[in-house]
């Protein structure tokens, strides 16, 4: 998406708190800063109060932090500085978000008299990166790393007619907005888990209860296999066909896929073509249960992709014939004379939050049962 930086002209110099009618204690909303472990069971970083700091600039890189919490802010008073952002002519201002330790990002804006463009940038304001967020509900950004940043910008329709007027003398103006910003934790191996203010566990590691016969004890982060394509489970095909049963419980996820996105759990495989397999052939893989599937080949990159399907609650199917090459088509045979095992995702149903153990008035499965079969073309 092109973005046109526009020329800084007046800083903002005051954040209103009145602008979503509430009152403004003193302190900013950070929870947990950098002095180690929060005093509480909670990691979350999320809403104690509303900041009393300027907390937005129109030059992006002057743009002050901004915390966990509920920011206000308004574009009474600026000068009309506009440029093309989420593809409309739009008068932007920006605010920076420090991320102390890995964590998800829950963000979300609303407005009084407007509706607000929400967007992310880079740190170093490479404008041209900027992510247009849907503003319709809050939007998670995943996995950010320790020390890193980002610029969070929240614009405005140029021909507003409020821009460059004064805010009014009491109650909200109609360019107050307010930006609600909550971090989930991200952990480690080892690390205390169990909700979603504890965190979910990084790719490579599940909750798990550190007592399996004490459910409301500790559970921790551990370690489960075939969750990447560094370490698939490998498929042997042979003339039959092969049955896998999957506990939907046991997997995180570390991949997108073009069809299913990511946050899903999954369990990778890798299918080993028999030694008599033919170009004739073709590979299928299909589920009962409502699960999404995702083949990669010859390697695990995005562009590798070479079948997608979401998932259906009439059951799911894919089927692979060969991949393209620099050289030309590779059928099955081909792809076994040169060592290519295609990647198999099993897209597994996201555990519900609640105790009832139903997903969309669904029981959720204690079970996923996946065939692998060789078919002619």
């Amino acid at each position: 998406m092109p973005v046109t930086k526009s020329p800084c002209l007046t800083p903002l110099m005051l954040a209103v708190c009145a602008a979503i009618g509430l009152g403004c204690p003193s302190g900013n909303t950070e929870t947990s800063g950098t002095s180690g472990e929060p005093d509480t069971d909670t990691d979350t970083d999320t809403d104690t109060g509303y900041q009393t700091v300027p907390s937005w600039n129109q030059e992006c890189e002057l743009a002050p932090p901004i915390f966990s919490g509920t920011t206000p802010g308004t574009f009474h008073d600026l000068l009309t500085a506009p440029g093309e952002y989420c593809g409309a002519s739009q008068v932007p201002i920006f605010g920076q978000l420090d991320i102390e330790h890995r964590a998800d990002i829950e963000i979300s804006v609303s407005a009084v008299g407007f509706e607000p463009s929400l967007l992310i940038a880079p740190a170093n304001c490479d404008l041209t990166a900027a992510q247009c967020l849907d503003t319709s509900a809050p939007v998670m950004l995943r996995d950010y790393q320790p020390g890193s940043s980002l610029r969070v910008i929240v614009a405005v329709p140029e021909g507003h007619p409020d821009l460059m007027t004064p805010p009014p003398e009491e109650g909200p103006g109609n360019l107050d907005f307010s930006v609600m910003i909550t971090k989930y934790p991200v952990k480690e191996l080892g690390e205390r888990c169990g909700s979603k203010e504890l965190g979910r566990c990084a790719a490579g590691g599940v909750c798990q209860p550190t007592d399996p016969d004490n459910l409301e004890g500790i559970w921790t982060c551990v370690a489960v296999s075939a969750d990447s394509c560094n370490d698939p489970e490998v498929v042997e095909l042979a003339a039959d066909p092969v049955a896998v049963v999957l506990d939907p419980l046991l997997q995180s996820d570390a991949h997108y896929h073009s069809c299913t996105g990511d946050l899903r759990p999954e369990r990778v495989f890798a299918v080993q073509l028999p030694a008599d397999v033919t170009d004739g052939q073709k590979l299928i893989v299909r589920s009962p249960d409502a699960v999404g599937l995702a083949m990669r080949a010859p390697g695990c990159l995005a562009a590798d992709e070479v079948a997608c399907v979401a998932e259906d609650p009439q059951g799911a199917a894919i089927e692979l014939e060969g991949i393209m090459t620099p050289e030309g088509f590779l059928g099955l045979q081909g792809m076994r004379v040169a060592g290519i095992r295609p990647l198999l995702f099993v897209e597994l149903p996201v555990p519900p939050d609640d105790d009832a153990g139903d997903t969309d008035g669904e029981p959720f499965p204690q079970s996923v049962t996946v065939e692998l079969e060789l078919q002619p073309i």
